[in-house]
């Protein structure tokens, strides 16, 4: 073999070493990476499972909150009152008008 022979040689196996090298870099990435997102993983189906608890207690919260339709039912019922009244006073003026 002659000398350039052996140079060519020896950078083609610096290559095989270097791409074996970035080759295993990059499965260890991936494998950081793999592990990383499963940790996210369960993390996330935690949260969720908080973000259920935490929606449920709101619910029951907000089961015995006074919501706007029961505001207008009471003041159709308030106004209702109101009207009968008044019209009773009218009748009560007009009994003693008439005496």
């Amino acid at each position: 073999m002659s000398p350039q022979e052996v140079t060519v040689e020896r950078r083609r196996g610096l290559e095989r070493h270097v791409q074996t090298v970035l080759t295993m870099g990059v499965a260890a990435l991936m494998a950081w990476q793999l592990s990383t997102i499963e940790q996210m993983r369960v993390e996330l189906a935690i949260l969720s499972g908080r973000v259920d608890a935490l929606a449920a207690r709101v619910d029951e919260a907000s089961y015995e909150r006074y919501r706007a339709t029961d505001a207008h039912r009471d003041f159709a019922l308030r106004d209702q009152a109101i009207k009968a009244l008044e019209g009773r006073v009218d009748l009560v003026e007009e009994i003693c008008d008439g005496k």
